[in-house]
């Protein structure tokens, strides 16, 4: 295998990886609305708020990633988006309230376009 096929193979690969994140995130949400509820002392439907606060996150993050990318690489950039993705999964078990919650939903959008 050429190095531009093995280059190409691993951004290929970080990319899907990033998208099974974020279908595990989205199932985990969709599965134990109830549970996120009680957790964050809110309703059903604000936690279906976090959900979509995840595609807010993605959209916000275009104006953001593409110069980081740019400037410090797109190592640089993989790495802050799985530091955001670490940030999302735990910071969704131990927020104190939906407002936390929503803020991490961004959160896990904004690691998601990484």
């Amino acid at each position: 295998m050429s190095v531009k096929k093995h280059r190409y193979a691993a951004t290929a690969s970080t990319v899907y990886f990033s998208y099974f994140m974020m279908g595990i995130g989205m199932s985990l949400l969709a599965q134990f609305k109830p549970q996120f509820a009680s957790l964050w002392h809110s309703s059903i439907s604000e936690v279906l708020s976090v959900v979509s606060a995840v595609g807010i996150g993605g959209i916000v993050s275009i104006l953001i990633t593409g110069p980081i990318s740019d400037h410090f690489g797109r190592r640089a950039s993989a790495v802050i988006g799985h530091l955001l993705w670490a940030i999302y999964y735990i910071g969704l078990l131990y927020a104190p309230n939906f407002a936390v919650a929503y803020i991490i939903g961004i959160l896990g959008g904004i690691a998601n376009s990484s």
